[in-house]
């Protein structure tokens, strides 16, 4: 690629990127960079290696990235190997991830992985909070957390099992939730006692 197409992929990406962080002045400005980053101007497809992106408290790593289209209102950020996701003290980790957008706003995230998982690393948390399935999808607005696939949640001593969940940050709360690949929705709770109990 020439070094002009190169000055223009980054300055048409940096414009983007503004405007995304103007969408979403309520938390911050964008911040983003990549070792590496080409775009196929017929396509309009940027590809990009060891993409890391913040914006307030959230920061996204991932070992590369494709992006179809940069505006908020139509473009899809697709992120593979290692992908991981930092934000109010809760870390996702997956394969794999697709961002997207609501009000041009960056709200759900679509994870995949064998499995993905989730840590609740807050201080304000009165119990431990970790897990996994085959997929996550995280809704940032509503900070909840929809578990597929042979979900586990450990809160505390307790573990709790089902084919699909989901988790409310908030209130700490979970129920089962209807999903297409479930056969059996029941959900298994089991209390682990103190050793010497």
């Amino acid at each position: 690629m020439h070094r002009s197409t190169a000055k223009l992929s980054i300055g048409v990406l940096t414009a983007a990127l503004c405007c995304l962080a103007a969408a979403q002045n309520r938390s911050g400005n964008v911040v983003f960079d990549s070792e590496t980053l080409t775009l196929d101007r017929q396509s309009n497809v940027f590809r990009l290696t060891k993409p890391r992106i913040t914006q307030g408290d959230m920061r996204i790593e991932a070992d590369r990235a494709v992006a179809t289209g940069i505006d908020t209102d139509n473009g899809k950020w697709e992120l593979e190997g290692h992908v991981r996701m930092e934000v109010d003290g809760i870390v996702l980790e997956a394969e794999a991830t697709t961002f997207s957008f609501s009000r041009q706003q960056l709200t759900r995230f679509d994870m995949r992985g064998s499995p993905a998982s989730v840590e609740d690393r807050s201080s304000a948390r009165r119990r431990p909070v970790r897990g996994g399935a085959a997929s996550l999808q995280y809704d940032h607005t509503e900070r909840t957390l929809r578990m597929a696939g042979d979900a586990v949640l450990y809160r505390g001593q307790n573990t709790i099992r089902s084919c699909s969940m989901v988790y409310d940050f908030d209130d700490e709360s979970f129920e089962s939730a209807d999903s297409p690949d479930c056969s059996d929705n029941r959900m298994r709770i089991t209390v682990e006692r103190p050793d010497g109990q």
